[in-house]
């Protein structure tokens, strides 16, 4: 059984580099900036910071709950610098709008701030996202 397998991954690659070198997107690993061995690492440094900070100066933070909204936006943020170059403008866009409202919504969380003198936020969110699409798209 494993040798049909690996006829068939041979076969599919030999296909994939006749038809014009390409690679085949199995083979490839895309490092991401929250997927790669780079977030792990700051993710602990961050958390030791913050406990160092809480240890020496009393500082903590009340709605530690609003960090699972602001972490993936941020990564999402991170996501569209790395897919700028590399991926269509079209998915970078998408990441940059998704990315800016979580960072957004997970800061007024945090902070603990007043929706009702945050909401323009989303008006200037929602005019970068048109500027950066029309940008993208010629």
């Amino acid at each position: 059984m494993t040798d049909e397998i690996k006829q068939l991954k041979d076969l599919e690659r030999e296909l994939a580099l006749a038809d014009g070198g390409a690679e085949l997107k199995s083979d490839h690993y895309e490092d991401s900036a929250c997927t790669g061995g780079r977030f792990p690492g700051i993710l602990l440094i961050g958390i030791g910071l913050y406990f160092l900070a809480s240890t020496l100066t009393g500082f903590s933070i009340l709605n530690w709950w609003a960090l699972f909204i602001l972490v993936p936006g941020l990564c999402m943020l991170a996501g569209f610098v790395q897919s700028i170059g590399r991926k269509g403008r079209g998915e970078a866009a998408g990441k940059l709008m998704g990315g800016l409202v979580m960072v957004f919504v997970g800061s007024v969380f945090l902070f603990g701030l007043s929706w009702g003198l945050v909401w323009p936020g989303f008006l200037i969110i929602a005019g970068l996202g048109a500027l950066v699409s029309a940008l993208f798209t010629r």
